[in-house]
């Protein structure tokens, strides 16, 4: 039997149709990535997604679609689920707000403000918190932030905070683990009853409970962190002590007006100047210094040390603003006071006014108290007092 061939415009045709048909399949296929869900808001573990997937059970026989919205829909169960559920981390926020009417009932907001503790707004604005009256407009005052003993003591109540927003005073404890009353839920504004409910709430069982719970779960913060806690308590004392012997060395030298600075800032050089003189001098006789000298000591830019000419700058600064405000309560305590002015050449010549002051202390002993060098306008009286007037 001889096999017909076609002819090329039939082979054509057939190959045309083929591929329309092919097409056809492809448009009608669902896409490999339409078999996932890709959330935008929430975080889904990739081992929740597998034990999701590895718990259904698909019929090879059966059609995509429904495999589809089989996937489809548990994992949007699963994700409302998460949500729900979410206890570690909101999606916006990586600490917990200050104001009491955002928070929420669950296990992070309760992990967290116990850990970190919250604010309670005692010193706010209240005018936000007006509420009208038949008789006057009424607010929240400070007072309703303190308990009255009945020895007659005035001690905070610190489960109480105010919220900024809303106007209202919440019970940050009662918010965190629950409570059906205005205190843990929208907030209390009563300002007329203010002290009668406030006094029912906090010896209310359930208040009391709620101060159990959340005192428990501080507990159990601080024994998680005690670790880190311990590092971070060792460290300040540490950087404490340094910077005890740091001014020390700095109250010495400027009480005698010796220079600090020398030509580097190397330790062991002759050229160091004073303070790392100083600081050589201590190490010798002092084992705690001479551990940190051995450690630090020309450590380089980037390791704090304590050690260089930008820290004893800045406690100078610190040190001449504590100063001059002691100096300024005490004119203020004295209130009779006289100035004194007069012109001081410095190192490179330059003529600079010096102003002192002098009063009586409260035992009855005088003194003078440099405040100031200023630029020297004029020598002559009317000069001096307008140089004076402008300070």
């Amino acid at each position: 039997m001889v096999k017909s061939k076609l002819s090329g415009a039939e082979n054509r045709k057939r190959a045309l149709e083929q591929t329309k048909t092919i097409e056809k399949v492809i448009k009608q296929t669902k896409r490999i990535d339409s078999f996932f869900i890709h959330p935008t808001s929430a975080s889904i573990s990739s081992s929740s997604i597998i034990e999701k997937c590895d718990s259904l059970n698909i019929d090879s026989s059966s059609p995509s679609k429904n495999f589809n919205e089989e996937v489809t829909s548990s994992s949007k169960n699963e994700i409302t689920s998460n949500i729900n559920d979410n206890s570690i981390l909101q999606a916006d926020n990586l600490l917990p707000s200050n104001d009491p009417a955002e928070w929420k009932s669950n296990d992070w907001y309760q992990e967290s403000i116990a850990r970190l503790g919250f604010l309670q707004f005692s010193d706010a604005d209240f005018n936000i918190s007006k509420r009208e009256y038949p008789d006057k407009n009424r607010y929240c005052t400070k007072t309703l932030f303190y308990k009255k003993l009945p020895n007659g003591e005035n001690i905070l109540r610190k489960w109480m905070v105010y919220s900024l927003s809303k106007g209202s005073l919440f019970c940050a404890i009662c918010k965190l683990f629950g409570a059906d009353n205005q205190f843990g839920y929208e907030g209390f504004n009563d300002w007329k009853n203010g002290n009668n409910r406030i006094i029912c709430r906090e010896n209310s069982f359930e208040h009391k409970k709620n101060i159990v719970s959340f005192v428990s779960r501080q507990r159990d913060s601080g024994r998680i962190n005690s670790e880190l806690a311990s590092q971070i308590t060792n460290e300040i004392k540490y950087w404490s002590a340094v910077l005890n012997r740091v001014i020390e060395i700095i109250k010495y030298l400027t009480s005698r007006g010796l220079s600090l600075r020398g030509s580097d800032e190397h330790i062991g050089s002759l050229h160091n100047g004073n303070f790392l003189g100083a600081i050589e001098l201590l190490a010798k006789f002092d084992p705690f210094m001479s551990n940190h000298v051995a450690q630090y000591g020309n450590a380089g830019k980037g390791v704090p040390s304590y050690l260089s000419k930008t820290i004893y700058e800045e406690l100078i600064i610190l040190m001449h603003k504590k100063i001059t405000s002691e100096i300024l309560n005490q004119i203020k305590i004295a209130k009779y006071y006289s100035i004194i002015v007069d012109s001081t050449p410095d190192i490179a010549h330059i003529d600079q006014l010096c102003f002192v002051i002098r009063y009586v202390l409260d035992e009855g002993s005088p003194v003078e108290r440099f405040l100031i060098f200023f630029e020297n306008s004029g020598h002559k009286s009317k000069e001096l007092a307008e140089t004076v007037l402008e300070v």
